[in-house]
């Protein structure tokens, strides 16, 4: 059996409540990874959300957007949702990926938090922070 630590890193890309703009995001850099799974969370929203990802050789700039990795927009009603966006890193697939997130202009916003699961690892990380943990509560295996 597998767990997330083994083979795995979570890398936190936006965790705020934003109105009309865009959330402060960061990277993700896939290096050694074969697979990445960005997951938009959204808590209360009065408004619509958009989200697509980008890629780039570089850390800081070059970003161009992932033909065909956008979510369908999320409504004001969708409290509460998540959605993914799988990419396949064995391709022709550029090294960095973020996250680019619109919210549109409601009463409140919405409350967002942005992660990426990198997986299927080249080699397993040494430690939590590593693998992108502050901290493992407990290994429970039944």
């Amino acid at each position: 059996m597998h767990s997330l630590t083994e083979n795995c890193q979570v890398v936190q890309l936006a965790n705020e409540t934003k109105n009309d703009g865009a959330p402060t995001t960061t990277y993700a850099d896939c290096a050694g990874y074969n697979h990445a799974t960005f997951i938009l969370g959204l808590g209360v929203t009065d408004t619509t959300v958009d989200a697509k990802l980008q890629e780039s050789d570089a850390s800081g700039s070059g970003y161009a957007d992932i033909t065909g990795a956008a979510i369908t927009q999320l409504s004001g009603t969708d409290d509460d949702s998540v959605a993914a966006i799988e990419v396949d890193l064995t391709g022709p697939r550029k090294r960095y990926l973020k996250p680019v997130i619109t919210v549109g202009a409601g009463s409140s916003g919405a409350a967002l938090g942005a992660y990426m699961v990198l997986s299927r690892a080249d080699a397993a990380p040494p430690a939590l922070v590593a693998a992108g943990l502050s901290k493992l509560v407990e290994r429970v295996f039944v």
